[in-house]
């Protein structure tokens, strides 16, 4: 008989493949222009230089620029979508194909993002304990205006309305 780790333990490890995320890029490849900078999935900053035109090899391709490369790297078109157009600064340095380079980039960048995260966790943790000003309960005149409206409100528009109501008249601080 064969025991495996998660029948001893009860844990089971899970190995799930990364996913990829991608940008919106509707209508990005119809305006690619040549001298444009795109940026690869993992290859990193590049200058599109054009279409390469396969008469004798398998697929079609794209040109693609990258530093320190004595001739452009052909992207099949079956790969296009591990591009996505460049936005950062007007002139960006490129990136060495297979270099560590761009590695260090993508995570200083993931670094910068996780303590932007950290900095809003405690925002919003300081704020949940912090002591805010409610606001007055409704007024007896506030009827009149409330009937001035032409329209009937839904349910859900009149729960939305009890609910923003009871939010602020509680002591805390209010969301701007």
């Amino acid at each position: 008989m064969v025991w495996s780790e998660s029948d001893l333990t009860g844990r089971r490890v899970v190995h799930r493949a990364a996913r990829t995320r991608t940008r919106n890029v509707d209508g990005f490849f119809d305006d690619l222009a040549i001298g444009s900078y795109v940026v690869h999935r993992q290859h990193g900053v590049a200058k599109f230089l054009g279409y390469h035109d396969a008469r004798h090899q398998r697929h079609d391709a794209r040109l693609l620029d990258t530093r320190v490369q004595r001739r452009p790297q052909l992207l099949a078109h079956e790969q296009i979508d591990a591009l996505t157009p460049y936005s950062g600064g007007d002139a960006p340095a490129l990136s060495r194909m297979g270099g560590a380079e761009w590695q260090k980039t993508r995570a200083k960048a993931r670094a910068a993002a996780f303590l932007v995260a950290q900095e809003l966790v405690d925002l919003y943790r300081q704020r949940s304990v912090a002591k805010g000003t409610p606001s007055v309960p409704t007024r007896p005149g506030s009827a009149k205006w409330k009937n001035l409206f032409a329209f009937t409100l839904t349910t859900d528009q009149a729960q939305a309305m009890e609910d923003i109501k009871a939010d602020m008249e509680l002591e805390r601080p209010w969301t701007v």
